[in-house]
């Protein structure tokens, strides 16, 4: 049986990806600087319209660090770890544009 919310879920999360998506692309394009904060920004939203995910985060950081860590701090960790999640994006997006680039050049 499915959850009451999980739907409404999903429909964010589809959402979500559609916006990403395109926007990862531009990130490509972008100065790297510009590029790595855009990157950083769009990892803040992701941590505030997916709750589940962020709550799937933040489960798992409990279960990895137990109680050596304060929620506090395992909530720090989780924004960090989306912070670099939408920089990874940056940097992958960047790297596929160079070498579409190098093949393009290659005779």
């Amino acid at each position: 049986m499915r959850r009451p919310g999980r739907a409404a879920g999903a429909l964010l999360a589809a959402v979500a990806l559609a916006l990403f998506a395109p926007l990862s692309l531009l990130l490509a394009w972008l100065p790297p600087r510009l590029g790595l904060w855009l990157g950083r920004r769009l990892g803040d939203v992701a941590w505030a319209l997916l709750p589940r995910r962020r709550a799937v985060t933040l489960d798992n950081l409990q279960r990895a660090f137990g109680s050596d860590r304060a929620a506090a701090e395992l909530h720090r960790l989780g924004v960090t770890r989306v912070f670099l999640q939408g920089s990874t994006m940056h940097e992958v997006v960047t790297a596929v544009r160079e070498a579409v680039q190098a093949r393009r050049r290659a005779p």
